[in-house]
């Protein structure tokens, strides 16, 4: 099933200093050897991890690099026993080691679990019973000059996905690393989309459930991609904030709502929400971004409001509550976005200079037909009203949904059953007409 596919490594190879294993550069080497000797022929890459990153990092800090060197080389010792006479073993990286198959049946899965499993084997040192974290990714490959150059990076991929999935081993897989490289994409074009206007607001109305009066529109970020087209929020966004690019646009989404509200001067609705990430706040002085673009556009901040998710992340960076305190006292309304979506804890609400509680979209969307999320959205609100904040309901879709909401005590409401989000000119040509669902 499984046999060597390199011939012995010369006398003059390069080796690593401490495994004195081949490294990656004599591995590109009789890599692109081997494809000109059988071009076209399938192979199979697998690469080892022996070490978590952040484990080995820790253990370092704790112990010295020489416990880090000898787990190595026995990682090294093992590889040899169970590959003698199947595959020559390389030193990739400083933790990772990688060989080649010639060919791989139904027994690699037993084959690659059985390795992996023999690798975890306790190491002794200093007395003390380490556990190598050893993970491994494969993918299968033919010997060309396109696949070899990028056959290493798709085993890297394969064996992040089993780091993340908490598996001993993963194949590489086309559709999710298609998915990862282009968040990468969209990150360098970023800069370009910015200049180019390439992006664009929408503006989705928000309504008081008493008198059915138009009372603010959420902005809404979309991105017109010139090669891949409509690129969803849901994508983009936390790929900026992974990459820390996320205040470039928020300032930018910012700077264009206010350009909006100076010239909509005279306009019967109230406020303009705009959401902030968690990384707006990391250093960046959104408060003072704030206060100077209203400044500029000649813009009252009590016609702003932001929205902020909840989460771990407003306690645990004492700044951000100082920030939001700032905001409030120019007068801007914030609002705690998606309320009940996971941290929900009102022990730690009154902490935050919040005014404005958002339930939950999937809660109010489910409602009508989950007893449990009825009586979760009507504790909240009866509580939040209690404590003084005003009550939004995101994601009404339905009358009775409505009907709900309203019984439950909820002051305003958004959704598709009002209106989707629109471009400016649908949004000025709605508000302007004075005819709103609820508005009887």
């Amino acid at each position: 099933m499984l046999q060597d596919v390199y011939a012995l490594t010369p006398a003059t190879a390069r080796l690593d200093p401490i495994s004195r294993l081949p490294d990656r550069v004599q591995f590109a080497v009789d890599l692109e050897k081997l494809a000109c000797q059988h071009p076209g022929q399938p192979r199979t890459l697998v690469l080892v991890d022996a070490l978590d990153m952040a484990w080995a990092h820790g253990m370092t800090l704790a112990m010295g690099l020489a416990p880090f060197e000898d787990i190595i080389r026995c990682i090294t010792s093992r590889l040899h026993e169970q590959l003698d006479g199947v595959a020559q073993v390389y030193h990739i990286g400083v933790k990772r080691f990688g060989f080649v198959l010639a060919a791989t049946g139904d027994d690699f899965p037993a084959f690659i679990e059985g390795l992996v499993d023999s690798l975890r084997k306790p190491i002794l040192l200093d007395s003390l019973p380490i556990r190598p974290t050893v993970r491994a990714g494969s993918v299968d490959f033919a010997l060309n000059t396109e696949a070899v150059g990028d056959v290493l990076r798709k085993a890297m991929y394969a064996g992040e996905l089993a780091l993340r999935a908490g598996l001993r081993w993963a194949p590489f897989d086309p559709v999710r690393d298609a998915a990862y490289r282009r968040a990468f994409y969209l990150v360098a074009d970023i800069a370009e989309a910015l200049a180019d206007g390439q992006l664009s607001l929408r503006f989705q109305p928000r309504f008081a459930i008493a008198d059915g009066a138009q009372v603010s529109a959420e902005v809404l970020l979309r991105w017109q991609h010139p090669r891949l087209g409509a690129v969803s929020p849901a994508e983009f966004i936390p790929v900026l904030e992974r990459n820390g690019m996320i205040h470039e646009v928020t300032r930018w989404v910012i700077d264009s709502a206010l350009v909006r509200l100076a010239q909509w001067q005279g306009q019967t609705f109230g406020q303009l929400s705009i959401n902030l990430s968690p990384m707006d706040f990391d250093g960046h002085d959104v408060s003072g971004t704030l206060r100077r673009l209203c400044h500029a556009h000649g813009i009252d901040p009590q016609r702003l409001e932001v929205e902020i998710t909840e989460g771990e992340w407003l306690r645990s960076n004492p700044r951000v509550l100082g920030e939001l305190a700032q905001i409030r006292a120019l007068g801007i309304d914030v609002a705690i976005d998606d309320f009940g979506s996971g941290y929900s804890n009102f022990s730690y609400l009154h902490e935050i200079p919040a005014n404005v509680v958002k339930l939950d979209q999937s809660m109010v969307t489910g409602i009508e037909g989950n007893p449990r999320y009825q009586k979760i959205a009507r504790s909240i609100l009866s509580l939040a009203r209690e404590l003084g904040y005003r009550t939004v309901a995101e994601g009404v879709e339905t009358f009775r949904c409505l009907q709900m909401i309203r019984e439950f005590g909820c002051d305003e409401a958004q959704g598709y059953f009002f209106a989707k989000p629109m471009d400016e000119g649908q949004f000025l040509a709605w508000s302007e007409s004075g005819v709103f669902p609820l508005a009887q």
